[in-house]
Formats: C-alpha cells, sequence, structure tokens
C-alpha cells in the first residue's frame, strides 16, 4: 500500500466500500474515530492497515488475517510484547537500510516514495516501542526491579 494512500486513508470523513482483488471481497475503510457499526461487512480502520502494510504480507497471510478477523469479528492489535517489536524492528530496519543502499547507488536507483514508504514503516514500529514503553514505566510494579520480592 502507497504511502500516499495511506495518509490519504486519514483524510476520510466517512466509511468507505471498496472491493478487494486480494481478498476477493468487500470490505470498509473506516475514518479515524469510526467503529464500523452497522456496515455490512469487515471493516478495517486506517491504523489497521498501516500495520498490516507495515508487515508487508504475503497474499495468503493478509487472507487469514482477513478470515480470522471476519469470523472472530475482531481488531487487528499490534503486539505489546517489545521482544516481538524489536524482532520487527529489526527486519524492517534493514530492509530500510537496502533500500537507502539503492537509492543512494545511481546504477541502481530506487524511488523516493519507496525510501518514504520504508521508514514510515520504521516509524510506526518505533511509536509502537515507544508506546509499549511508556505503558509499562506508567505500570505500578511493572518497573525494572519493582514488584519482585527481594530474595535476601
Amino acid at each position: 500500500m502507497s504511502d500516499i494512500l495511506l495518509r490519504s486513508l486519514d483524510q476520510l470523513k466517512q466509511p468507505l466500500k471498496i472491493h478487494s482483488r486480494t481478498l476477493a471481497t468487500d470490505l470498509w475503510l473506516l475514518p479515524p474515530g469510526c467503529d464500523g457499526h452497522g456496515l455490512d461487512g469487515p471493516a478495517y480502520t486506517c491504523e489497521e492497515c498501516r500495520l498490516l502494510d507495515a508487515l508487508g504480507l504475503s497474499a495468503a497471510e493478509l487472507k487469514a488475517i482477513h478470515l480470522a478477523k471476519t469470523l472472530f469479528q475482531g481488531d487487528l492489535l499490534p503486539s505489546e510484547d517489545p521482544r516481538s517489536l524489536r524482532r520487527l524492528h529489526g527486519i524492517l530496519l534493514e530492509k530500510f537500510r537496502e533500500v537507502e543502499r539503492r537509492f543512494n547507488d545511481p546504477d541502481r536507483g530506487t524511488e523516493v516514495s519507496e525510501l518514504l514508504q520504508a521508514s514510515t514503516h520504521l516509524s510506526l514500529v518505533l511509536d509502537l516501542l515507544d508506546r509499549v514503553g511508556s505503558s509499562r514505566r506508567d505500570t505500578p510494579g511493572q518497573e525494572r526491579g519493582k514488584g519482585r520480592r527481594n530474595p535476601g
């Protein structure tokens, strides 16, 4: 999904129904603050679209996630496990560096939009890591060393 499309999703004022060729079904894109109640099909928020895009999933993986979301009538939530987010950060950082190398190589070249998209994905995961870190610091007993008994 292009960065322009993802940014445009934030500009939605009302739910937008689209047909996904990848998923072979109709679905709804929801503007910020809309819950999608009463729509005649599965709905994805802007944040869910960004998360799916950042994960770089195959068509089969997207279909599996869509099936689970539809079957369980759920929402996609990013992991709150810092280890998982750090692994994802490592993968996306390496992808960013590869795009950056191509961007700086006059023989290979790459589009600015590809570099921007890779940096957007990296930024999303960094924001998630920051939120997880902040929420853990704000939760009593979750700080390093707190809530544990000293055996001695």
